[in-house]
């Protein structure tokens, strides 16, 4: 805490100076500065009831916005599940959320019909057809209101809708509804002795939280202000730009109320508290200096003494506030700038900040409860300091650390973090704490002269690889900001991009390489944008993947060539086999044989003209669960295909453990053609495929001299430049017209 030592021993040595001039001058004029010096703290103590009332406003917002926020991520998830099983039978919807209306703590859930028909998860039957919030979800608007009466007259309910849609249309609306007085636990700050208070209105000086009582169908409010006064402080607050303090009386008794927009429909938050209670300090210390006009020099002195001793504790106290975590209870971000400020250049060698974070923590506290949640937030900080005594940590925010660690050199920061990860990992075994992972951005103190671009640069190159089991730690350099700004612009256009259908399947023919026959084909993507330019599937294809957008892109593929072949046979063309990728994600999502098999029936495809390409890679992760699934699709009488073979680490047993129809040969190895060692391998490749029964693919195939030692060697399949591109869907079409004629 040696910075904050040296912040407040500033703040000491300047008020040791101002007593000592205050001590010298009393002598002379006494009362005069007196009076001087006690207007000033008044005015001190002022502005931090301002401030302090902000505080409380600000802090309640955002409880208030993270809280309906998470209710608002719960029902899109449950609107997407809904949408993705394609299930809109009400009865069976509401079924499902009973459960997840008392988990969560609604007050009820239901479906509206088109008809405005609500069925709720109390059983309720309820006719909402003339409702404002019906009409925005019919007309796809999700929103949540301010204060409706329950039908029972009970309760004050602020009530979620969310479309959900059935082929681009709104099909019905998802509805949750939440106890208005519920508001008051998320606006659960107190302040001035527990006299301070806040409460939600909206625009029209409804009471949108804090209701203590109904009364024929109407708020009756028992508050320290009335309608009145609510409707004057939104007014103030509305003709001076949204915020401001306003004073106002009640029953005698003088408030101060501060009015902030929430940033939810019309929302305000008002806080508000006595001013007696605001300046409580203000009345003790003009007490005491009133006490000051009667005692002599001597005792004016010991006074200022005591009043010096009680700055600098309550100058501690502040600096506590300000520079420490209350949660932790370790340096937050504010004192890591405090930090940084006093390091001189010499300080910044060989030093690096390594932002870290815990993957998924939302999660965690979603299945462990907020407990857990706050241990692991403890817990980090703890084995931190004693593994790297000499380097700090800061909490920075949320599950946010930042530190400032010493090493010559990358490799001393790698095995630095490797202390902390390995620890992590022996009392995950020990099960001291839940399962975990840490993501760590680092960027060295000497890359940039500001702590903020240091810092933003270190956390990018986290982001960068969050949630990417293979690698957890990062070094910033200019590639990795640029990538994460176009990665973004990627996963914010993907739902827009789906629904104005720019994403296409092109097809690149398979030939027989002794006929010179189209013998298939393989299924590719393609994002053509509005303005007609084509993004190469090598920049997308990995964001998707990591986003996991990548589920939803496998299943236009998989419905986009089921389609095409569908209309192939109206069109009387040959239909060629069509090979088709499978992500590892979507191999492992769940369903996958059922949703494949759904969508064979619905395009009355005959399964022989598909095969499904799944990845050397994928089975290494999850060999067991793949096996299956790979048997499941082959009972339904899909081939299913090993991609890219060769690349993998564990090749050979990927043959044996697995009962693939098709061995595609990766291009890696077609490239090297002509190189003797290559040549070898090629050979005992194609040899082992053909011996244990399986066809062979060489993709990548671009030359006649790769041709003839494919034919030569008994491969007689290829895919590749050298017969075609990749053809968009009417080309492939042509393509297939001219063969047949």
């Amino acid at each position: 805490m040696k910075n904050i030592e040296n912040f407040n021993k500033i703040h000491k040595k300047n008020l040791r100076v101002a007593i000592l001039f205050l001590c010298v001058a009393v002598s002379i004029i006494g009362l005069f500065l007196l009076y001087i010096h006690m207007n000033k703290i008044n005015n001190v103590i002022k502005e931090e009831a301002k401030i302090t009332l902000e505080a409380v406003s600000s802090q309640n917002i955002i409880n208030l916005k993270s809280n309906i926020s998470s209710k608002e991520d719960l029902l899109r998830e449950l609107v997407k599940n809904i949408e993705n099983n394609k299930n809109f039978d009400i009865e069976s919807i509401i079924k499902k959320l009973k459960s997840h209306s008392e988990v969560n703590g609604f007050y009820n859930m239901g479906i509206i019909d088109k008809s405005g028909m609500c069925y709720t998860t109390l059983d309720q039957k309820l006719d909402l057809s003339d409702h404002d919030y019906f009409i925005n979800g019919i007309n796809g608007i999700s929103q949540i209101t301010s204060g409706y009466i329950s039908e029972d007259g009970k309760e004050i309910l602020n009530i979620f809708t969310v479309p959900i849609y059935k082929e681009d249309k709104v099909e019905m609306i998802l509805t949750a509804t939440y106890k208005a007085s519920d508001f008051s636990k998320l606006i659960n700050i107190t302040s001035f002795k527990g006299k301070g208070k806040s409460v939600v209105v909206d625009s029209s000086g409804n009471l949108v939280s804090q209701v203590n009582n109904l009364n024929e169908n109407k708020l009756e409010v028992i508050q320290e202000f009335d309608t009145n006064n609510i409707l004057n402080i939104l007014k103030e607050c509305i003709d001076k730009s949204g915020k401001n303090i306003i004073s106002y009386e009640y029953k005698d008794e003088e408030y101060l109320a501060y009015c902030e927009k929430i940033g939810i429909n019309d929302w305000h938050l008002i806080s508000y508290a006595p001013k007696k209670e605001i300046y409580k300090n203000i009345s003790t210390i003009n007490k005491i200096a009133l006490s000051g006009y009667i005692i002599v020099y001597i005792s004016m002195i010991i006074f200022l003494f005591i009043f010096f001793m009680e700055y600098i504790k309550y100058q501690k106290r502040i600096s506590k506030i300000i520079f420490i975590d209350e949660l932790t209870n370790e340096k937050n971000s504010e004192y890591m700038k405090l930090y940084f400020k006093y390091m001189s250049k010499k300080d910044k060698l060989d030093k690096y900040i390594v932002v870290m974070d815990i993957d998924k923590f939302k999660n965690i506290n979603i299945m462990h409860g907020s407990d857990t949640g706050d241990k692991l937030l403890k817990y980090i900080p703890l084995i931190f300091k004693e593994l790297l005594p000499n380097d700090e940590i800061f909490k920075y925010q949320a599950d946010v650390f930042a530190c400032i660690i010493s090493g010559v050199s990358q490799e001393d920061i790698i095995n630095k973090i490797s202390k902390v990860q390995n620890r992590i990992r022996e009392d995950i075994e020990k099960k001291l704490i839940v399962s975990m992972n840490l993501s760590f951005g680092v960027c060295s103190l000497q890359e940039f002269e500001d702590l903020h671009s240091i810092y933003n640069n270190a956390l990018i190159s986290k982001n960068e690889i969050k949630g990417n089991v293979n690698k957890k730690v990062n070094f910033f350099n200019e590639d990795n900001k640029n990538k994460i700004i176009e990665n973004r612009k990627f996963e914010s256009k993907f739902i827009d991009s789906l629904k104005n259908n720019e994403f296409e399947v092109w097809y690149q023919p398979k030939y027989d390489m002794k006929t010179n026959e189209i013998c298939g084909a393989e299924a590719l993507i393609r994002w053509r944008e509005k303005d007609g330019q084509l993004i190469s599937p090598a920049k997308f294809i990995p964001v998707f993947e990591n986003s996991g957008q990548i589920l939803q892109l496998d299943e236009v593929v998989i419905e986009t060539t089921f389609k095409d072949i569908k209309e192939m046979d109206n069109l009387g063309l040959p239909v060629k086999p069509i090979s088709i990728n499978l992500s590892r994600m979507y191999v492992e999502h769940i369903g996958i044989v059922d949703k494949i098999r759904d969508l064979m029936k619905k395009y009355e495809v005959n399964p022989s003209y598909i095969s499904f390409e799944i990845t050397e890679s994928a089975l290494i992760k999850n060999n067991y669960l793949i096996n299956k699934i790979v048997l499941k699709l082959q009972e339904i009488g899909f081939q299913v295909d090993i991609d890219d073979y060769g690349v993998g680490s564990s090749t050979l047993n990927s043959i044996y453990s697995s009962n693939f129809d098709t061995l595609k040969l990766d291009k890696s190895f077609v490239d090297n053609i002509g190189d003797l060692k290559m040549d070898i391998i090629i050979k005992s490749t194609i040899n082992m495929a053909n011996e244990l029964g399986m066809k062979i693919v060489a993709e990548g195939v671009e030359n006649k001299n790769q041709v003839e030692f494919l034919i030569n060697n008994n491969c007689s399949i290829a895919q590749g430049y050298y017969y075609s591109k990749p053809l968009d869907k009417l080309s492939y079409f042509e393509l297939l017209k001219k063969k047949d004629s």
